[in-house]
């Protein structure tokens, strides 16, 4: 027989069958309760008093008192007993102040460290029961986008950990890169997010996935962006050298766009949660181990899971279907520079790492850009409003790069308006086409608005001789001629007109 609640209805039913002198045989077989329950309940109405011929009670009264008599209707259960005894850890590792965990996480880590037995669905279950459950986000939406195209790239703050170096309680960063199409993420852990760090991880990216996908997009974040643009933005230099050496192109969010790069924002939570996971379970782990555990999340625990909008394990989509898409990368491992502004004092030295330089005694007062990347050391000239690049800082790839597909879609797409668009959009790529791409397809962008003035052309190639290669500023000479060519206009003339007007040249001599 099945287990059967006892509820306050059918106690008040029982003892108005029973005061109505009804045997407990009736009383079982009517209410549908076996006789030993109807006996015990019976023996209990005796014990508190109650009499079949005493005056009937009230019904608040009665409810009352037949309460008591109601079970808990809580069976003991050996599970729940089993996260009860560490009750009070659960509730720290969810209500932290500083590093609050999941319930998921807290599962996992009361689990793991004391080997306690136990489902998921049971752990719920004590949390709800204790009423400390964490409330989740609202999620944002996500574009699919073919295999091998795009990385999204974040940082989160995850906690803190002690440096084993200076002994100091530092804050820990982690970098997540996480391919859009089969959704294989990749994780790090880092004291700093300075531009060297940012660079480095990058480098451990690609590294890890052995391939880079057609573009990187990452938010404003200085490592990687000095200044944020819509179309030109200024990109830190050694994350611009990190992208022209993998081959690379860098798009950049939107300033205060979160949604921009949403697949890796939704794993910026379960991030944090793995650090204070592996934190909990492996309190005395270096960095470096962390790290090592993180990549076999990545591989193992999320890459093996079912994706809940792909269908997919992550790593099975990436082993079969992305990486094959991937870009190769370069057989020699990228050396990530280290640039400095410093002044070259009248004594013809300058102070780089806490070493010194010479210089030429013309240079004297200058500033220079130093970049150090390995064993060497180079100085780039800098004026009050721009760098003056000296020989060999792009190397001889600058026509390698405009070979690349991108660039040459880009021209292509230029060719449907005219010569003069090519030109300027070639002027535009010519510098570091890597970089400069955003800015073209900015600027094309812009003329499709254009694309039936019949000046177009004479306005691109007027804009290629005076430099402007900003959207803003081509938008701004577009309007300008619009508004001069509208003043010259023709008075229209009858046949009798044209037959009064004569050519200037007959009046000479």
């Amino acid at each position: 027989m099945g287990y059967r609640r006892m509820t306050i209805d059918d106690l008040i039913s029982i003892h108005r069958r029973w005061r109505d002198s009804q045997t407990i045989s009736d009383i079982s077989r009517l209410e549908g309760f076996d006789r030993k329950t109807v006996r015990e309940y019976v023996r209990k109405f005796e014990e508190a008093g109650m009499s079949l011929e005493g005056d009937a009670q009230e019904r608040s009264e009665l409810t009352m008192l037949l309460s008591s008599f109601l079970p808990s209707n809580e069976r003991a259960q050996a599970i729940q007993d089993g996260f009860r005894r560490y009750q009070d850890e659960i509730i720290s590792l969810i209500t932290d102040d500083k590093e609050p965990v999941k319930p998921k996480t807290a599962y996992k880590i009361i689990t793991r460290k004391y080997e306690v037995p136990g489902s998921y669905e049971s752990f719920k279950v004590f949390v709800r029961k204790m009423n400390i459950a964490g409330q989740g986000k609202p999620s944002v939406p996500r574009i699919e986008l073919p295999p091998g195209k795009e990385i999204q790239v974040d940082y989160c703050g995850v906690g803190y950990h002690i440096d084993p170096q200076s002994g100091k309680n530092r804050k820990v960063n982690g970098f997540i890169g996480k391919l859009s199409c089969s959704r294989q993420p990749f994780v790090e852990f880092t004291y700093t997010q300075k531009q060297e760090s940012f660079v480095y991880s990058n480098v451990h990216m690609v590294e890890f996935f052995n391939g880079v996908t057609e573009y990187i997009t990452i938010d404003n974040l200085k490592s990687g962006v000095l200044k944020p643009d819509v179309y030109d933005p200024k990109l830190n230099r050694a994350y611009a050298e990190f992208a022209e050496y993998y081959g690379t192109f860098i798009n950049t969010c939107m300033v205060g766009h979160s949604k921009g790069k949403a697949k890796v924002e939704r794993l910026v939570q379960q991030v944090r949660e793995l650090y204070r996971e592996l934190k909990a379970v492996h309190p005395s782990y270096t960095l470096k181990e962390l790290n090592r555990e993180a990549l076999t999340w990545c591989r193992e625990e999320y890459g093996r899971a079912k994706h809940g909008t792909t269908g997919r394990a992550p790593m099975i989509a990436f082993e079969e279907e992305e990486k094959a898409r991937l870009k190769p990368l370069p057989a020699v491992r990228f050396e990530v520079p280290r640039w400095k502004q410093v002044k070259v004092h009248p004594d013809q030295f300058f102070t780089f790492d806490g070493k010194r330089y010479a210089m030429p005694k013309n240079y004297c007062g200058w500033k220079l850009r130093c970049r150090e990347s390995g064993a060497v050391l180079r100085e780039y000239i800098t004026t009050s409003r721009r760098v003056k690049w000296l020989p060999g800082d792009f190397p001889e790839s600058q026509e390698a790069m405009m070979r690349g597909s991108y660039p040459q879609y880009l021209i292509a797409r230029a060719r449907s308006f005219g010569p003069g668009t090519v030109q300027l959009i070639e002027s535009i790529l010519r510098p570091h086409a890597f970089i400069k791409a955003r800015a073209a397809r900015g600027v094309l962008a812009l003329l499709e608005d254009y694309r039936d003035l019949p000046f177009l052309q004479e306005v691109c190639v007027e804009a290629c001789k005076k430099g402007m290669f900003v959207p803003k500023q081509i938008k701004y000479f577009l309007e300008s001629e619009k508004k001069q060519r509208h003043f010259e206009f023709v008075i229209p003339r009858s046949p009798v007109g044209e037959a009064m007007i004569r050519d200037v040249r007959e009046y000479i001599n």
